[in-house]
């Protein structure tokens, strides 16, 4: 093993966290410079993925998987494969958004740019938080603050309908964090003596009973809310009142992934995926975590057939497959929890792509139901085969994105012990959700507007290029996934059970 460059490392990290908080800075000085604004916090971002990409560096060619440093003599930092390919993420797919949002913004001039770019970079900052944090008390500090700093962007425009999504995103969230999440972590300290990440779990299995610890875990899965499973998973559906920008940012960027990458770490590195297996107790031969899991995913899978508006479709289509991603972790053996991450991935590509063409319709021509979209697919090729690309990558069709992930989750399912009920909900899952996609690209290419389609598209697209641009980023990576994942899956190997 190489010796790591604790310095540098350091080095690296600071101008990380530095770089949305930068970015936010700007926000403030060009408040009267718009143009200014945009193009300042684009260039300054792209330093983020940079410093992502030099962790990989750190995981891979140095051998150093699991690190543990502290920051400034008080900020415990953990840098690990699950937290680095999450980083990777997010400070990539932040970029992305601030290009298309320079477009968007300028064609919805009633959304104020600058709380707009100022709480979206401090949001990413907290994102970053979250992925390099060493232990749960300051993954629950940054936590609490994404969903603290993210409740200015659901209530961007600032009227009524925004103002009463935002408070039920506000208190849904700050609830189960409170009444859940925050016992679960005293628990663990009280038991554990830490709350620090660690090889293999701090949890010792042998001094307490496996209903006991199955409770703490429960308190952990509901209490992280963001990663959206049933029933705390209604704030998702508030939080579509935001602009499109902030709703692509909640559910391929950070809020959502970062509920799913706290999981997964406890999972891995609080619990421990070997003891998990004792305690995660059965209903004939199914784990419960796996039933809970499944039942999440059921009811999104039917609640998104009944959909009238493309957002809370994509709503729901969140939900389900993040309750995929949780089946998969369910499992608890190594080759699920990549599974997970992979489809983590996959997933944030597939449905970024989706809210951006979304967001470029309702620029254009204000469109917001599913039954508006007939005829698009015939006049704007470009973009509604992006669309149709993204949500057959959600479904799982080969050669996309989703399509890699998804057989890596039944590849788990059906290894060693198989778990013919994963397969089974995974399989239904695909079927609902190709259901509803296909009716949709359907309406875009096949069905007949209400009204002439002169009458409905007599305004043309504004000046959208950077939006455009950024929806054929993400449809590249959607396509790209499988030459790319492999590298994952090496990345993946590093991690240590």
């Amino acid at each position: 093993m190489m010796s790591i460059p604790v310095l540098e490392i350091k080095f690296i990290i600071t101008i990380l966290l530095a770089t949305p908080l930068l970015c936010s800075v700007f926000a403030i000085i060009f408040s009267k410079l718009p143009w200014c604004m945009n193009l300042f916090i684009l260039i300054a971002s792209l330093a983020a993925p940079m410093m992502s990409v030099y962790m990989i560096d750190t995981i891979m060619l140095k051998n150093s998987s699991f690190i543990n440093i502290v920051l400034y003599d008080f900020i415990n930092i953990n840098i690990e494969p699950i937290g680095v390919i999450f980083l990777n993420l997010a400070s990539f797919l932040w970029v992305v958004t601030n290009l298309y949002s320079w477009s968007y913004l300028n064609m919805n001039p009633e959304i104020n740019k600058t709380k707009f770019y100022f709480f979206l970079s401090i949001s990413i900052f907290c994102t970053f938080g979250i992925a390099l944090s060493g232990n749960l008390v300051i993954t629950f500090v940054f936590y609490e603050l994404l969903t603290l700093l993210t409740f200015p962007l659901v209530a961007n425009v600032g009227t009524d309908h925004e103002k009463r999504s935002a408070r039920k995103y506000l208190s849904i969230l700050l609830f189960a964090s409170m009444a859940l999440f925050l016992p679960a972590i005293l628990f663990i300290l009280q038991i554990g003596g830490k709350t620090s990440f660690e090889v293999g779990g701090i949890i010792n299995g042998n001094l307490l009973s496996n209903n006991f610890i199955l409770i703490i875990f429960l308190l952990t899965l509901y209490g992280v809310a963001k990663a959206a499973i049933v029933p705390v998973h209604s704030w998702l559906l508030a939080a579509m009142a935001a602009p499109i920008p902030v709703s692509a940012f909640l559910h391929a960027v950070a809020v959502v992934k970062s509920g799913l990458f706290i999981i997964l770490k406890v999972i891995v590195y609080i619990f421990g995926i070997g003891k998990m297996q004792k305690f995660a107790g059965d209903v004939y031969g199914i784990n419960i975590f796996t039933i809970l899991c499944a039942a999440s995913l059921a009811f999104s899978s039917i609640m998104a057939l009944y959909q009238n508006t493309i957002k809370k479709l994509l709503a729901y289509s969140t939900i389900n497959q993040l309750s995929i991603c949780l089946l998969s972790a369910s499992m608890l053996n190594p080759i699920a929890i990549k599974a997970s991450i992979l489809h983590m991935v996959s997933h944030a590509f597939g449905k970024i792509s989706l809210f951006f063409v979304a967001g470029y319709v309702y620029s254009s021509w204000r469109i917001t139901k599913i039954s508006e979209f007939a005829g698009l697919g015939r006049k704007y090729k470009f973009v509604m085969a992006i669309f149709t690309i993204a949500a057959l990558s959600i479904i799982g069709v080969p050669i996309f994105a989703g399509f890699v992930s998804k057989a890596y989750i039944l590849v788990a399912a059906l290894r060693d012990k198989v778990n013919y009920f994963v397969a089974a909900m995974l399989t239904f899952s695909i079927v609902i959700t190709a259901h509803y996609f296909i009716r949709l690209i359907y309406i875009i290419y096949y069905a007949k507007p209400e009204d002439t389609e002169d009458e409905i598209f007599s305004q043309k697209p504004g000046d959208g290029i950077s939006m455009v641009s950024a929806i054929s980023i993400t449809a590249v990576g959607i396509i790209a996934y499988i030459f790319l994942y492999s590298f994952m899956l090496n990345l993946m190997e590093q991690i240590r059970f």
